[in-house]
């Protein structure tokens, strides 16, 4: 899991994810702008997902799902507007 910072300013993020009822991945770290920092790393498993995300202390993101497809990237990406999206997919 990374955090990626398209923002000009930097930012606190923290992220919490919960696979299976159980925490994979709970870590705060500072991503200057234009940069990217890691949050850990969580090995895919079929089933439920929660991910939350804090930034700069507050909570912007909290999003549920269940995967049956493998994937090995779920990114929190901070756009130049400060928005944050969470980023699925499968990279080489």
């Amino acid at each position: 899991m990374l955090a990626v910072n398209e923002d000009d300013v930097s930012h606190t993020v923290t992220v919490w994810t919960i696979q299976r009822e159980k925490l994979a991945v709970a870590n705060t770290v500072d991503v200057a702008s234009k940069e990217t920092s890691q949050l850990g790393q969580m090995p895919w498993k079929s089933g439920q997902y929660r991910v939350t995300v804090q930034l700069d202390g507050d909570v912007v993101l909290a999003r549920e799902f269940r995967s049956d497809e493998w994937f090995n990237q779920l990114d929190v990406f901070i756009d130049s507007d400060g928005s944050v999206e969470l980023n699925r997919a499968r990279a080489a």
